[in-house]
């Protein structure tokens, strides 16, 4: 307590200056059928909103129409990695909806199936 989440970005991503000066982010599960809208921004391109339907959460948070379920974070503490800067949020707020979630594994992309 308080729920927090993890993940870490690298030192050389053209990001980094944005995600430093910011005070929160958006973690949005993408369902099943959002594998597309999964490569686009797994690329390099420079608006990867550009096009895509979204709308404000939290402190202006974008959360993407038709997740599985988006966490709205406050930065709680960054830590050196290495190559890497950990990223630590504390979770405000989560919406989830009955949606299958879209995994990647063993290079693929595709539904999680349950049971």
């Amino acid at each position: 307590d308080p729920p927090l989440v993890l993940w870490s970005l690298a030192l050389t991503a053209q990001s980094l200056p944005i995600w430093r000066a910011a005070t929160g982010f958006a973690i949005n599960i993408l369902a099943e059928d959002q594998d597309t809208l999964c490569r686009r921004f797994a690329s390099r391109a420079e608006d990867r909103f550009e096009g895509v339907e979204w709308f404000a959460g939290q402190d202006g948070l974008p959360l993407l129409s038709g997740t599985v379920a988006a966490l709205q974070c406050r930065f709680w503490a960054r830590y050196p990695g290495g190559d890497h800067e950990i990223l630590l949020g504390r979770v405000l707020a989560c919406t989830r909806s009955p949606r299958r979630p879209l995994v990647y594994c063993q290079g693929q992309l595709g539904a999680l199936r349950l049971g």
